[in-house]
C-alpha cells in the first residue's frame, strides 16, 4: 500500500520511524510516496528522514489538494495539530482515502462526528493513532479483566500530577483549539473504555492553573527561560465516570504541578487488583490476589497497606491468560513478550505506532473495522469534554447527552 504522510512535525516524523518498523520486520508491503505539510522546511525534513530511514525520497507537496493530484495514496497518516484533523481528514475522505489520524481525533465531539458521518458516506476506513492500549502492559491488563482472573472489575483509578510550568511540546496545546487536558487525557480516558466500557454519567471539575508557561533550553550549561505562552485552557482535570453498576472510574491529570510528581494507574476488582507500569516504560504487570488471611489482625491504620504482593501468585495469574494476550504483529514486534520489556523510549514508541497502521491496513484489505476505529476515537475525545462539559455546567451529565452533541455549551466556543 502506498502511504502519505500528513503534518511533518514532530509527531510525523514519529510516523516515519514506525514505518521503519514495518518495513524492517516484513510484516506488510508498504511505501510512504508523500510528505505533506504547509512549512516547506518541515516536508523537506521529513524526505530526508525518510532517505535516511527508509532508504528513498518520498515527494513533497504543501497542501493535501496538490498531493491528490500528484496520485491518491492507499492511506494517509495524519499528524497535524488537532485543530485541522477534521478539515484534513474529510478532504482526503472524500478523494476515497483511507485514514488513520492522530490522537485526539478531532477538537470537538461534533468535529469528530463529522469526519464519522463522512467515512461511512464515502466508505473509506478511519482509524484513530491510539497507542497507550497496544502496549502489552495494557494488553496484559485487558486479559486479566476479560478473563475475570480477579473477578469483576470495581474500579480504575489513573493519577498523572507534574510538568510544573513548563511548556508541554507545543505552543498550540495551550490554546483554547489546543485543549490540553484533551491532548494529554484523552489517552487515558481510551483506557477507561478500553477496560471498563462505556459509563453512564460523568461528573468533573477543570481549571487553568497556570496562566503562563515557558520553554526552557540550555546555555553555556545553564536551563534559562527561551520563550513564554500565555495560556488559554485548563490544565488540571478531575473525572469521575460512573457505570450502571458500582463500577466507576477516577482520571485525576493536573499539568501544573511542580515539586514531587506523582503517575499511578490501577484496577481494582472484587478479589485484587492490578497494578499497571507506565506505558512505554517495559515494566512488569503485577496481579495482587487479597486473601482471608491478609485482614487479620490490622489496626485501623493498617487496613490501608492491603494485601503483600506475592511475585510467584502473580506471575501464575498472568500466564494463565498471557497466550490470548497479545496479537502476532505484537509478538513479532516485542520478540519473546510475557511481562515487561527492555528497550529505550523511542524504540517502543516506533513499535507502537507500527501496530497502528498495520491494523488500518489489515482492516483496509479485509474489510473489516479497525480497532480503532473514528467511533472509538469519538467516545474518548467525548469522554474528556463529558468532564469539561460538567464542570462548565457545574452538575453530572451523561455520556451519551456529550455523544449525541446535546450537550455541548463549553464546546461551542471551540466549535465556533
Amino acid at each position: 500500500m502506498n502511504i502519505a504522510l500528513v503534518g511533518c512535525g514532530l509527531m510525523g516524523k514519529r510516523h516515519i520511524h514506525g514505518l521503519k518498523e514495518v518495513i524492517t520486520n516484513n510484516l506488510a508491503d508498504v511505501k510512504l510516496t508523500a510528505v505533506v505539510d504547509s512549512d516547506q522546511t518541515r516536508s523537506a525534513e521529513a524526505a530526508r528522514l525518510s532517505k535516511e530511514v527508509l532508504g528513498y525520497t518520498p515527494r513533497t507537496y504543501s497542501d493535501v489538494g496538490s498531493m491528490m493530484i500528484g496520485g491518491r495514496p492507499d492511506i494517509a497518516e495524519i499528524a497535524t495539530d488537532v485543530r485541522s484533523h477534521h478539515t484534513i481528514a474529510m478532504r482526503l475522505i472524500q478523494g476515497g482515502v483511507n485514514c488513520l489520524v492522530e490522537k485526539p481525533l478531532a477538537v470537538t465531539v461534533q468535529a469528530c462526528n463529522a469526519i464519522i458521518a463522512e467515512s461511512k458516506e464515502h466508505r473509506v476506513r478511519v482509524a484513530v493513532a491510539e497507542n497507550y492500549r497496544r502496549d502489552p502492559c495494557n494488553r496484559l491488563t485487558k486479559s486479566l479483566i476479560q478473563n475475570k482472573v480477579l473477578g469483576k472489575p470495581l474500579h480504575m483509578l489513573q493519577l498523572s500530577v507534574g510538568a510544573g510550568d513548563n511548556l508541554l511540546l507545543s505552543t498550540w496545546r495551550h490554546k483554547k483549539s489546543g485543549v490540553i487536558s484533551l491532548d494529554m487525557g484523552v489517552h487515558y480516558a481510551d483506557l477507561i473504555y478500553y477496560f471498563l466500557g462505556l459509563p453512564r454519567k460523568v461528573f468533573g471539575t477543570a481549571s487553568m492553573i497556570r496562566k503562563f508557561r515557558y520553554k526552557r533550553e540550555m546555555a553555556n550549561d545553564k536551563a534559562i527561560r527561551s520563550a513564554v505562552v500565555e495560556c488559554e485552557t485548563e490544565d488540571f482535570l478531575d473525572a469521575l465516570y460512573s457505570y450502571e453498576s458500582c463500577t466507576s472510574a477516577k482520571l485525576y491529570l493536573n499539568c501544573a504541578a511542580a515539586g514531587q510528581g506523582m503517575w499511578h494507574r490501577i484496577v481494582y476488582c472484587e478479589d485484587g487488583s492490578i497494578l499497571v507500569p507506565m506505558d512505554r516504560t517495559g515494566g512488569k504487570v503485577r496481579a495482587i490476589r487479597a486473601h482471608d488471611k491478609d485482614y487479620i489482625g490490622l489496626n485501623p491504620a493498617q487496613i490501608w497497606l492491603g494485601a503483600p504482593y506475592n511475585e510467584e501468585e502473580s506471575r501464575k495469574m498472568i500466564d494463565s491468560v498471557v497466550d490470548e494476550a497479545y496479537d502476532e504483529y505484537t509478538k513479532t514486534l516485542f520478540s519473546k513478550i510475557t511481562n515487561g520489556y527492555s528497550m529505550s523510549f523511542e524504540e517502543v514508541d516506533r513499535k507502537l505506532i507500527a501496530l497502528e497502521l498495520l491494523d488500518l491496513m489489515d482492516s483496509v484489505r479485509d474489510d473489516r473495522r479497525p480497532e480503532t476505529e473514528a467511533y472509538d476515537g469519538m467516545i474518548a475525545v467525548a469522554l474528556i469534554y463529558s468532564a469539561l462539559e460538567s464542570s462548565f455546567l457545574g452538575e453530572a451529565v451523561n455520556l451519551n447527552d456529550v455523544m449525541s452533541m446535546k450537550i455541548q455549551n463549553y464546546q461551542n466556543q471551540i466549535n465556533v
